[in-house]
């Protein structure tokens, strides 16, 4: 377990569980952020895979296992998340893992312009993997081709550019290989570390996919939403900058 500089009392109680041996406790004496935090633990971690978990989440029976059979299905698979829910409502969360856009579409929303990501393989209108239309969209709780009826909700595998690492099992094999070494990109606070650590999975040979079985019950940004609202847009926009100036020329050239 990794403490980020946690001050609500839950220190004390990790350090109860360390003294029996039950969990092993790295202590960051202030919060480094998302990856500066999770890295520590992430370079000792042991076993065939590394699973990445929010604070704010609970896992549902089974998920592990079905993120572990996910894996079995092909030696090329490096990164595999599962859906979120809303625990109060029971709703499926977007954000768990998607694509990179590569129009405009923002520019006009919220200025963020290009690169940003579509969530939940479809929140957002893009081209079917099967037909090719640009046609797949939210129905209901379904994300669905109009075009040739394709719903990639019920699929077992999606194939996609990144996952959120809220969420996320890693193979530690596939990630000890990586060029950057086993660590998630430092040069972000919070945000677009985990696209930025996927798409250099896939830019190296890997697969990065979503099962839609089991998941996860989350909360969701417990640990930024309830700070000063303005500084917590700065930190995204802030975040969005760097991956633009990072991986912007890569995308644009189909390298990634």
């Amino acid at each position: 377990v990794a403490d980020n500089g946690s001050t609500d009392g839950s220190l004390e109680e990790l350090r109860e569980l360390a003294k029996y041996n039950m969990i092993k406790l790295i202590e960051n004496k202030e919060n480094l952020g998302f990856a500066k935090g999770y890295n520590p633990a992430v370079k000792i971690a042991k076993g065939e895979f590394i699973y990445l978990l929010n604070n704010d989440a609970y896992v549902f029976p089974d998920t592990i296992q079905t993120m572990v059979d996910v894996f079995s299905t092909d030696s090329k698979i490096a990164v595999v998340g599962t859906p979120a829910y809303d625990p109060k409502t029971k709703k499926r969360y977007y954000g768990v893992g998607g694509w990179i856009r590569r129009d405009n579409r923002y520019e006009q929303v919220d200025g963020w312009g290009k690169y940003w990501t579509d969530s939940d393989f479809g929140l957002i209108t893009k081209p079917c993997k099967r037909c090719y239309s640009e046609s797949v969209t939210r129905m209901g709780d379904n994300i669905i081709c109009k075009h040739c009826g394709h719903n990639y909700s019920e699929d077992y595998i999606v194939d996609c550019e990144y996952i959120g690492f809220g969420n996320a099992m890693i193979r530690t094999k596939s990630w000890d290989s990586l060029s950057i070494g086993r660590m998630i990109p430092e040069e972000y606070f919070i945000y677009k570390e985990d696209v930025d650590c996927c798409l250099q999975f896939k830019k190296e040979g890997h697969r990065v996919v979503h099962t839609n079985r089991r998941g996860v019950y989350h909360f969701v940004s417990m640990s930024t939403i309830k700070r000063d609202n303005d500084k917590y847009w700065k930190i995204a926009f802030e975040s969005h900058k760097r991956f633009v100036e990072k991986w912007g020329k890569e995308i644009d050239m189909g390298i990634v």
